[in-house]
């Protein structure tokens, strides 16, 4: 599964179509891995499989991948974009680290646990659009997400543990702290 694990001499890859999986920790430490290709047939990103892959600084998710498993993307400090339309389960820590990350986030409708440090270091995000249907945000799901300047919780919420957001909060919305928080 780790087949080029800590590869620096690694610049590019291309998986070929048929492939609907990438295994853990496949790209983990590949310091130099600039550009990836997945294939169309691809529907997860597995546990830690670009986790620390610093120049890494922007890719495409085909639509078929609906799953970024724990730390896909943890530690990607160069990453910039990304598109999430179509994720529909994200695991813990799955752009913690990812400093650079420019994002509008807009997390699933049907989404009712944000998972622990999912965006924590984030610095770069600019906003979040929690569903409606949420139930708890776990541990430091926005911690260290200084872009952060508005974010409205709904009223469904019933846990919410550590939100840790430094910066400015321009507005905290109608369902903010509505329960015992």
């Amino acid at each position: 599964g780790t087949l080029f694990d800590a590869n620096t001499s690694l610049r590019a890859f291309v998986f070929p179509e048929g492939i609907t999986y990438m295994p853990a920790y496949f790209f983990r430490n590949c310091s130099n891995l600039s550009s990836v290709g997945l294939s169309s047939t691809m529907t997860s990103i597995s546990a830690g499989g670009f986790q620390n892959c610093t120049s890494l600084t922007e890719i495409t998710l085909p639509e078929s991948v609906t799953k970024l498993d724990i730390m896909a993307f943890r530690d990607c400090a160069s990453l910039k974009t990304i598109n999430l339309d179509h994720i529909t389960q994200y695991g813990n820590l799955v752009f913690s680290g990812c400093t650079d990350l420019e994002l509008d986030v807009t997390l699933p409708a049907d989404m009712t646990v944000i998972p622990s440090s999912l965006f924590a270091g984030c610095a770069s995000i600019r906003s979040v659009t929690l569903p409606d249907n949420l139930t708890k945000i776990d541990h430091d799901a926005f911690n260290g997400c200084s872009g952060i300047t508005e974010i409205s919780i709904p009223e469904s919420v019933t846990v919410c543990r550590d939100i840790h957001i430094r910066g400015r909060i321009a507005r905290w919305g109608k369902g903010t702290f509505a329960q015992n928080i």
